[in-house]
């Protein structure tokens, strides 16, 4: 060979030579990794009881019963799948990382998954017992620890008692466990042995140390986008409200400018959709875009067949759903796993103004001003719109809808108004009940912690206040400990820890 090293110390320096090509090196190499590659496979069934180091390959893909032994920088390199998905991914801690995090924030969703009841126990007790799991209501974790342990109930009710002392007994409702008493065995068995008396809050054979220390899983953070800033300028940028630590904090902008937008919060991603860019045209937005809180990161995906403003928008059996707009009636889905829009039938009527939509058990309702009605309903497994009330019980726009059990709750309007009403899904009737402290005209409502939130809005200018709403006093409360100007945006959950 004309290259050579001479060791000097700890030195190598090139010799003065004549370079030296070999057109085949690009396949001498591919040959050495896939041999490394292919000597791990045979090393680990033959040599690596011997001692042979075998670790030369990043991880395995499994696929079906055979395992590839792969490397990571060629499969960042020859596929844009890998390079994707690997690209924020840079260790196995950090992938740890990333799942344990999926895991505690996506919670309520995982509970019925083989993933979760495979997992052994030490495993879920980490998951029960941390601080930051997300659910809910308490009644998800207790629900939780009994699918896990009829997974496999022979083994596994030996861990029912110390499970169950990282729930937290008074959280739970009275109702969940008489129907527990009444219908489950296995609960009924232990019933005696882990329900807390009233000297003892958790079980005793939990140590004081590993036991939950706040209550903050259960409240998600709201993600503010867009809207309304200074000067009436129409604004990309987006905030968080963490309710949990009183806080609001910056997170990464939209990729586009949108107000009189509409946003979903579904598994975990909220989904920016449709709005305008400029007040003064009709040029409604097409465009959708999709938030990732773990990497803080807006992402455009399909847009819809229609664009539209001041519509309603929401989650429903693993897809979202666009309604009407202003002037509209068209109506869309969208499913996150074809990344593909569908049209739906159209409401029964146009909307005159703009509406909003809410999700009541398999139903989903539609509130706006059209000239024939202003509530509609509409049950996807059927696929037909209903005209549910015709009387004006909202006036002309700028309310916004919230569904809490089986009513929706509507709050403020142009004038603005501090009127809340609630529509009964059940009787089909209106409740008028106790107005908010401040007027609101196109306010963000969302039920946080089985109480009624209403936050920013327009009255004379972006409110700032934000107020509660005890649905079983039927109180309004102010909020002093936080100020949120934003209008005209869009307002969603994020059950998930941010900071």
């Amino acid at each position: 060979m004309s290259s050579k090293t001479f060791n000097n110390g700890n030195m190598c320096e090139p010799s003065t030579a004549k370079a030296y090509s070999n057109p085949n090196y690009s396949h001498v190499v591919l040959e050495a990794l896939n041999k490394q590659r292919l000597d791990r496979k045979v090393s680990k069934k033959i040599i690596q009881p011997l001692g042979v180091d075998s670790n030369r390959c990043d991880f395995t893909l499994e696929v079906g019963l055979e395992s590839i032994y792969v490397h990571k920088v060629v499969l960042v390199a020859v596929s844009p799948y890998f390079e994707a998905m690997l690209e924020h991914l840079h260790s196995c801690k950090g992938l740890f990382s990333y799942c344990k995090g999926y895991i505690l924030n996506h919670f309520p969703q995982l509970i019925d998954h083989e993933e979760f009841l495979s997992l052994p126990f030490e495993e879920v007790k980490t998951i029960i017992a941390s601080d930051d799991l997300y659910v809910q209501a308490e009644e998800i974790a207790f629900q939780s620890i009994l699918n896990w342990v009829k997974h496999k109930r022979e083994e596994r009710t030996t861990y029912l008692r110390e499970l169950m002392g990282y729930i937290k007994w008074s959280l739970l409702k009275p109702e969940f466990l008489r129907n527990l008493y009444r219908s489950e065995p296995l609960f009924c068995e232990v019933f005696s042995g882990i329900l807390p008396t009233n000297k003892r809050k958790f079980s005793s054979d939990t140590p004081p140390l590993q036991r939950r220390k706040s209550q903050n899983r259960y409240l998600p953070s709201v993600i503010f986008a867009g809207g309304q800033k200074e000067g009436c300028k129409i604004s990309k940028s987006c905030k968080v409200y963490d309710i949990s630590n009183r806080k609001v904090f910056a997170v990464s902008p939209l990729r586009k400018r949108r107000t009189d937008l509409s946003t979903v919060s579904l598994h975990g991603f909220v989904y920016a959709i449709g709005g305008l860019v400029n007040w003064f045209d009709k040029d409604y937005l097409q465009t959708v875009e999709r938030y990732d809180p773990v990497f803080d990161e807006w992402a455009k995906i399909t847009p819809m067949h229609t664009g539209r403003c001041c519509f309603g928008a929401c989650a429903y059996n693993d897809l979202v759903y666009v309604v009407g707009g202003q002037g509209n009636s068209t109506v869309e889905n969208y499913n996150p796993l074809t990344n593909k829009w569908y049209k739906c039938p159209d409401t029964p009527s146009q909307f005159d103004y703009g509406n909003r939509a809410a999700v009541i058990g398999n139903s989903i309702y539609s509130l706006g001003k059209t000239r024939g009605g202003i509530l509609f309903r509409f049950d996807p497994r059927e696929g037909e719109w209903d005209t549910v009330d015709r009387s004006d019980n909202i006036g002309k726009n700028g309310v916004e809808v919230t569904s809490y059990d089986h009513s929706l709750y509507c709050i403020g309007g142009y004038s603005p108004k501090s009127t809340c009403k609630r529509f009964d899904a059940r009787s089909n009737k209106w409740q008028t009940l106790s107005s908010m402290n401040y007027g609101r005209d196109c306010p963000y409502a969302m039920i946080i912690g089985y109480e009624l939130y209403a936050f920013g809005g327009w009255n004379k200018g972006r409110v700032a206040s934000v107020e509660h709403y005890d649905i079983q006093l039927d109180k309004w409360t102010i909020d002093d400990s936080i100020n949120i100007k934003n209008c005209f945006g869009g307002a969603a959950l994020i059950h998930r820890a941010l900071s």
